[in-house]
Parts: structure tokens; sequence; C-alpha cells
């Protein structure tokens, strides 16, 4: 093996190591039942359910949100954010919460919000069939 060999290979075992030991979660999405089983914090995926009241008041506490989503499997349950609402919080499609359950209620660390395509199908089929 010449000595470019070598740090090949070396240089790929580490990237393998770092990777492995990264300590990040590539896992998939959670959902609540499992997350109220869970003793370390899950990502999960949900929906918003708007049927339900979100409550934010940024005069009582900037920081502080709450409000109804639900799972992959229909599951619903209240989710309490230590954070800001986001700005257009209501039009997102789907939100990837982090956290976890503490006495019925998901204590979110973390949010990801998936905002809405910027063009709608019903635009995408009109502008192909002018062109």
């Amino acid at each position: 093996m010449t000595k470019l060999q070598i740090i090949s290979v070396f240089i790929i075992g580490l990237a393998i190591a770092l990777i492995a030991f990264s300590g990040k979660d590539y896992s998939t999405y959670s959902t609540f039942e499992k997350a109220d089983q869970a003793e370390k914090e899950v990502k999960v995926a949900v929906e918003l359910a708007l049927e339900e009241e979100i409550i934010y008041d940024p005069v009582k506490d900037p920081n502080w949100f709450t409000f109804y989503a639900t799972d992959e499997n229909g599951d619903k349950m209240q989710i309490a954010y230590a954070g800001a609402k986001p700005q257009d919080f209501e039009r997102s499609e789907s939100i990837v919460i982090t956290g976890k359950v503490q006495d019925g209620i998901f204590l979110a660390s973390d949010m990801l919000l998936k905002c809405p395509s910027k063009y709608t199908e019903e635009e995408i089929n009109i502008k192909g069939q002018q062109s």
C-alpha cells in the first residue's frame, strides 16, 4: 500500500468514527405514546390542531405559549413551549417538536416549523398550461 492509500483509509475510518460517536440522534420521529414512555427528549412530527385554543400572552410572559397538536397516530396532546411564538405559526403545515412528556403535557425545548409551499398546486397547473 502506498502512503496515499494508507492516509485515505485513515481519513475514511476517522470520518466513520466521528459519525458513529457524534451523539446526534438520527432516529425517526416518535409519537406522543412513545414520548410518554421515554426517559430522554424525543422528536415528534405533529400537525397543529386548529380547532383548539392557542394561548400566548406576550404581555404576561413573552417566552411561553401553549397549543394542541396531533401526531402521526392521530393522538392529540397539549404542547407547552418555553419560547416566543413563531411568526405565521398558525400557517405551518407541520411542526417537529423536541422535548418530553411531563404530567400529560409535552414540554417542548425546540420547535422546527415546516412552512407552506410558496406555490399551490393550482398555481403550478396554471403556469404549466400557459407554457
